[in-house]
């Protein structure tokens, strides 16, 4: 009997064999070997195990225990499955049981863990996500495959490549350190990747900006986005607020433009000062306006009185 297996496994079918069948409330027989273990050569390999199947070396002093009661090799790794230790390290065995699922041996289990991380790598995804067992548990115990799991990252990652090359370059302005895997990681799990980066706001305030650059030819700052995004600001209210003013962002001979930022704390009520600075300028320009139309007048005015005189 390999290590990892229990002893009512049965043939190693893997995770996506045949299902075996199981009666989950059944706990296996306590296996018995004639061998008892009494060496350091097995205590060193338990401890070995432990390292290699990620399991706290406080099970050592169970170890200790099991040697001194002179326990196979199979009856300490039957009392290990045991502890909360085990349980808490594979929790997606238990929880194919409770999905009536066939079981899996813990070299399977490791396996799929690594297969699951190796195509994380393969697309570029961050470091710290999906980093512990606990993030892979689920998808063992729900039965997803690896190969499932690639397509599944494969599809996120073609959602990232079909993203607006505006929110795009605005993303990657606003969040320099944002990458397309960290991306990739947000259409694959959108909360894990708002926790992670919270990202959730900041895609939303780069499609804020990214409607702003199509408005006025310029985006917001990354304090301005996020804070429209916060007021849940649709893209569709950044084009209809922001267009009759988009001439305010020109300088002229007489004033100079204001930022995108300024044009939307005042349309959407971020800051007061914001809001009179922008009225003010729209006055003047207006008056501006007015007076050379008068002097235009003035001049055409005379040119005709002129042209009678000569007449």
């Amino acid at each position: 009997m390999a290590i990892g297996e229990t002893a009512n496994s049965g043939p190693n079918t893997g995770v996506y064999g045949p299902p075996v069948v199981t009666t989950p409330a059944t706990e296996p027989e306590l296996p018995t070997e004639t061998a008892p273990v009494t060496d350091n050569a097995a205590y060193d390999a338990m401890k070995q195990m432990l390292e290699d199947y990620g399991l706290p070396v406080s099970l050592l002093d169970e170890i200790k225990e099991y040697v001194s009661k002179d326990f196979t090799v199979n009856q300490m790794i039957y009392r290990l499955r045991q502890t909360d230790e085990f349980k808490e390290r594979f929790k997606g065995m238990d929880q194919r049981l409770e999905n009536g699922l066939n079981a899996v041996s813990i070299d399977e289990y490791i396996a799929l863990e690594r297969n699951y991380a190796n195509v994380l790598a393969e697309f570029g995804l961050p470091k710290s996500f999906y980093d512990s067992p606990d993030d892979f548990a689920n998808f063992i115990g729900n039965d997803v495959s690896a190969e499932e799991f690639a397509s599944r990252t494969a599809l996120a990652a073609q959602a990232v490549s079909n993203i607006d090359p505006n929110l795009q370059d605005e993303l990657r302005r606003l969040y320099p350190e944002i990458g397309d895997g960290d991306m990739i990681a947000y259409f694959l799990d959108p909360e894990r990747g708002v926790t992670l980066m919270e990202q959730k706001v900041q895609m939303t305030a780069a499609g804020l900006s990214s409607a702003a650059v199509d408005t006025v030819g310029q985006g917001f700052s990354a304090s301005v986005a996020e804070e429209l995004a916060s007021r849940n600001v649709q893209p569709i209210q950044i084009g209809s607020a922001l267009s009759p003013q988009a001439g305010l962002t020109q300088s002229t001979l007489s004033s100079e433009g204001v930022s995108t930022d300024t044009l939307a704390s005042s349309a959407f009520g971020l800051d007061a000062g914001d809001a009179n600075l922008v009225r003010r300028m729209r006055q003047r320009r207006q008056q501006t306006r007015q007076s050379g139309s008068g002097g235009l007048l003035q001049q055409t005015g005379v040119t005709g009185l002129g042209s009678t005189q000569m007449s």
